[in-house]
């Protein structure tokens, strides 16, 4: 449960040049989760969680459309104790139109992307 000794046992254990990937939960996504997902980031967490690393870099994923998408077809319906997966087609054209709006609508993000180098001694 303590991210920060984690972090810091997989930065021990990374071996010289290796590279450390992480894909968590963007601080929006708790109006997706409620109270299954309590740990949700935002850049200024990751950035301050990951301080000690060589070369990083924080990449977000989904935006707006992939927020309203969730939403409105796996949160809802989940809620309301209805069968999402039932939509076939349509829920996965859905899905890709939303994954495609997201490059003109990026904020909301539901992911972020974090990786780490660790640089070699010289």
């Amino acid at each position: 449960d303590n991210e920060k000794k984690v972090i810091k046992n997989i930065k021990d254990l990374l071996a010289e040049g290796g590279t450390e990937i992480h894909i968590v939960p963007a601080s929006a996504t708790i109006f997706l989760y409620f109270l299954h997902g309590w740990r949700q980031y935002s850049i200024k967490m990751l950035s301050n969680l990951m301080k000690d690393r060589d070369v990083i870099s924080v990449h977000q994923g989904g935006g707006f459309a992939s927020f309203l998408f969730h939403f409105l077809f796996i949160t809802l319906p989940i809620k309301l104790r209805l069968d999402y997966k039932k939509s076939g087609k349509i829920f996965i054209k859905l899905k890709h139109l939303s994954m495609k709006l997201d490059k003109f609508l990026p904020f909301l993000p539901v992911v972020y992307c974090v990786t780490s180098k660790k640089q070699r001694n010289q």
